[in-house]
């Protein structure tokens, strides 16, 4: 299982991170595909944050784990909040489509 834990701007920190395995369908590659999804999430997020000028994004990523940080937006804490709250839409989609695969745990 894929267990998501966000923060969504408590003491100025948003961080959304996936730690595990989805275990659900794979497609001819031996990709699981919920696992794949989540991912693309992840680094859409990572991605579009470090966009931003004067955001400072962190991102890690391997196998079975991602994590994306942002810290010290005070200038632009709206606009990182809108952009972790719709990758966390995402992941609320996906869990609500595959609950036996993904399990979300929100801190705000």
């Amino acid at each position: 299982m894929i267990t998501i834990t966000a923060n969504l701007g408590r003491d100025e920190v948003f961080s959304l991170t996936a730690e595990g395995h989805a275990r659900g369908q794979r497609n001819e590659n031996d990709h699981d595909l919920v696992c794949c999804a989540a991912s693309t999430l992840l680094c859409t997020l990572a991605n579009s944050c470090a966009q931003l000028d004067d955001v400072n994004v962190t991102y890690h990523a391997r196998s079975g784990y991602g994590h994306v940080l942002v810290n010290n937006c005070e200038e632009l804490w709206g606009e990182v909040s809108s952009r972790f709250r719709m990758a966390l839409d995402g992941l609320e989609g996906l869990a609500m489509q595959y609950p036996q695969s993904i399990s979300i745990d929100v801190d705000n």
